[in-house]
């Protein structure tokens, strides 16, 4: 699932995320513009702050 549909559906911000998760703004935007892959290690920080399967960042 895109991350960008994720955090709209949560009504969670790219700079609260950043900040829930501590990994930096841009690096956040750019995973969420599709213009770089999520890593497995930040997938699972963010997942955790998602609720979600980290996985599920992959589909």
């Amino acid at each position: 699932m895109e991350l960008n549909k994720i955090l709209k559906e949560q009504n969670i911000t790219a700079q609260r995320l950043s900040k829930l998760t501590g990994i930096g703004i841009s690096t956040i935007q750019k995973y969420s513009c599709k213009n770089r892959k999520i890593s497995v290690d930040n997938a699972k920080k963010i997942a955790k702050v998602l609720n979600i399967e980290w996985w599920e960042l992959f589909e």
